[in-house]
């Protein structure tokens, strides 16, 4: 019986360490590619895309959201408004399954941006304003030097220039705060 039982505990420490290397994985994959975003975008895609694969397939919700959200972003940055949406619900869904607040608040970001550039204003500026909501919790003046700028920008092409004035100047604020003074001129290309 004690040889069974430490036949058992090695299947199982083998079983816990090969899973806990396929999350390991997945999350340098996811890694690197938002840091190849913007100067190897395709190598970034094909990361992003591998790291879905490999996420699903190691039943790790998180990764796989991240992974998602990603995708969802070259599609924002390539005009594709449509897929970005839908990569992002299902990210947002496992989100919202995992709580996972920030991932949550991102992924409304990028939304709230893509219906912003379908034309989807109100739907859009819902998002955002989720996000914003999400973004208060955290210690992270960066975010909201991206999401005040983001909700100004909405509020401008809705008509409700006062409005937007306001929250371009508490991107100005956060940005501040950050203390980064080229937040605010990149905040609306930066999702």
């Amino acid at each position: 019986a004690a040889v069974e039982l430490e036949e058992v505990l090695e299947s199982l420490t083998g079983y816990m360490s090969s899973r806990m290397n396929a999350r390991k994985a997945v999350d340098e994959l996811n890694r690197h590619a938002r840091v190849l975003t913007d100067d190897d975008p395709g190598e970034s895609r094909r990361l992003a895309a591998q790291a879905v694969e490999k996420a699903e397939e190691a039943g790790y919700p998180r990764g796989l959201a991240c992974a998602l959200h990603l995708e969802g972003l070259f599609h924002l940055r390539s005009g594709d408004l449509k897929k970005t949406v839908v990569k992002c619900r299902k990210a947002l869904e496992i989100f919202r399954e995992i709580h996972d607040l920030h991932g949550i608040s991102s992924t409304l970001n990028t939304m709230g941006i893509a219906f912003r550039n379908t034309g989807s204003l109100h739907r859009g500026l819902e998002c955002l304003m989720e996000s914003l909501e999400l973004q208060k919790r955290f210690d992270s003046p960066g975010n909201l030097v991206k999401l005040h700028g983001n909700i100004g920008n909405i509020l401008d092409c809705m008509g409700r220039y006062s409005e937007g004035l306001d929250y371009h100047l508490k991107c100005l604020e956060a940005a501040g705060k950050a203390g980064d003074e080229g937040g605010a001129d990149g905040q609306a290309r930066d999702a």
